[in-house]
């Protein structure tokens, strides 16, 4: 089957977590350095109910060393030491860089990469910049390029190599997101359609790695069918509208 036949699937995916989950991590992470400020009870908060809630979520609390104080830790080691400020500013290499610089200090990764984890929580402050990256992107990316020799697998274990993949893609094939355009259309009311359509790249991005991911699950035999979700949504209107 080939990744096209899954934009259909990939693009409710994200508009459905988009509306779920990611509009509201986006919402707040894109802002770490306003609870820099306020390390006390916002920020307290933030790390309790927003950021541990989203290491469980995202399967990625395992990148971080264990025990009570590790996450606040993890949490403000970010800011401190200039990462959150290089993602605003888009900066690619922040990734590879800082997955090295936390591997090396044993009281925040017990020596583990953290490129998937910081892969999302780049995505989640700066979505048009940045795409998630994890062992499924990454194999499924390959089966797209592999073909071409020019090519390295190894390449795309470097961020910036899987990033300029990701990229090269989406500008060799932009009809692939015509379809996509569409279907975010019918979503006007929802707070994806809000900000995709201003946010042209995120959207495009965030289709593309859930092709990428529905692409491995159906090269293991999962089937995946987000066609009900606009059925989902008409019912919740409705819903809304009565009570």
């Amino acid at each position: 089957m080939k990744i096209t036949s899954h934009i259909p699937n990939a693009t409710l995916e994200a508009i459905y977590w988009w509306n779920r989950t990611e509009g509201y991590y986006h919402e707040y992470f894109c802002r770490l350095d306003g609870l820099e400020k306020e390390r006390g009870g916002a920020f307290d908060f933030f790390v309790t109910k927003v950021f541990q809630v989203f290491l469980t979520e995202y399967s990625v609390r395992r990148n971080i060393a264990s025990g009570e104080g590790s996450v606040r830790d993890f949490v403000e080691t970010l800011i401190d030491s200039g990462f959150y400020r290089q993602i605003v500013e888009g900066d690619l290499n922040a990734i590879d860089r800082y997955s090295d610089e936390f591997r090396n200090n044993n009281s925040l990764t017990n020596r583990r990469q953290t490129r998937s984890l910081l892969s999302k929580v780049a995505f989640l402050i700066n979505p048009s910049k940045f795409a998630l990256m994890d062992s499924y992107a990454k194999n499924s990316l390959w089966l797209l390029v592999k073909d071409d020799r020019r090519i390295k697998r190894r390449e795309l274990e470097c961020y910036v190599g899987f990033v300029s993949q990701v990229e090269r893609y989406i500008e060799e094939n932009p009809e692939t997101f015509n379809v996509a355009d569409s279907l975010l259309m019918e979503f006007s009311e929802t707070a994806a359609f809000t900000f995709f359509s201003t946010n042209r790249a995120a959207f495009e991005r965030r289709v593309f790695d859930k092709m990428l991911w529905l692409n491995i699950a159906s090269s293991n035999g999962k089937i995946i069918d987000n066609s009900g979700y606009r059925a989902f949504l008409s019912y919740s209107a409705k819903h809304h509208e009565r009570s």
